[in-house]
């Protein structure tokens, strides 16, 4: 959805979230991360988060494309 609006998955995640506890869970993951939506395009980034008895998580990604076939690196 982020990357439909032309948005940062990062950003667009805490904008739609209103459990604070999730946000910081996000802002930390996402400083232990290293994450900077100023990077180069040619990778891909995710985030994810989630509650799962009683416990919150989080994770983030970056995914090399192969420009020529497509495929993850």
């Amino acid at each position: 959805m982020a990357a439909k609006l032309k948005m940062d998955p990062l950003e667009f995640r805490l904008k739609n979230l209103s459990d604070q506890r999730m946000m910081r869970v996000l802002k930390t993951a996402a400083e232990k991360f290293g994450w900077d939506p100023s990077r180069p395009q040619r990778r891909g980034f995710g985030v994810a988060c989630a509650t799962d008895v009683g416990a919150y998580v989080a994770t983030m990604a970056e995914v090399e494309v192969d420009q020529e076939s497509g495929r993850f690196g």
